[in-house]
């Protein structure tokens, strides 16, 4: 039987941070994407704990994702690490731990590497890259089309035919089960002024070798 998710939320500097978790053990932090909140994480990784216990799964909406709010006091990404290291304090404290993020959740996961390499049991990332240029792309193509399913499209879900390389009846209950709900209580007030194109980095890039995700692995 699938482990229930508690919603749950604690106090970070005056931000009240929701967050989920489900089964006991070790913590394991996973972050969403830019403008998804929890819900995206907990379709793409609560299956894969079906049935596997010891792990204490805890999936936050960062500050303006969700039903957490922004604080105009966020001005960086360098802001938004400092308070999901400090959630993470307060939600696991003086444990080891396990953190996983994707897309954006990955570049914030980097700097909790980064900050908290002596507590750090693993790390995964999703699709993780902060730097949008010179990537490497193929060309967009779709690789699966149900031709019915453009038939069950709203009016304002045209747009996610063309973001879509699988549109089947099943790729749209996943959008609108985990993500349009996210969409549409993201704060882009917020978020955009304070997203991974920082154009105030508070140090210098540096050049890193590649994170693995399991313990003891080597590049």
């Amino acid at each position: 039987m699938a482990d229930q998710l508690v919603a749950r939320a604690l106090d970070v500097r005056g931000i009240s941070i929701h967050y989920w978790e489900a089964g006991a053990g070790r913590p394991l932090l996973l972050i969403h994407g830019v403008t998804p909140d929890h819900r995206q994480m907990v379709r793409e990784w609560e299956p894969a704990f079906e049935g596997r216990s010891g792990w204490r799964r805890i999936y936050p909406d960062l500050p303006g994702r969700g039903e957490t709010p922004g604080a105009d006091w966020i001005a960086s990404q360098d802001d938004m690490l400092h308070v999901t290291l400090e959630f993470l304090g307060a939600v696991a404290p003086g444990e080891r731990f396990v953190v996983g993020g994707s897309s954006w959740g990955g570049y914030i996961a980097l700097g909790i590497v980064h900050e908290r390499a002596a507590d750090l049991d693993g790390a995964a990332f999703v699709v993780s890259n902060p730097l949008r240029e010179g990537r490497t792309l193929p060309e967009p193509r779709v690789l699966v089309r149900d031709e019915g399913v453009e038939g069950l499209l709203r009016d304002d879900e045209r747009g996610w035919l063309e973001r879509t390389v699988v549109q089947t009846p099943a790729t749209l209950a996943a959008y609108r089960e985990a993500i349009a709900p996210a969409l549409a209580a993201a704060d882009m007030a917020f978020i955009p002024a304070r997203d991974v194109r920082d154009p105030r980095p508070s140090r210098p890039r540096r050049r890193h070798r590649p994170a693995h995700p399991f313990p003891g692995a080597r590049a």
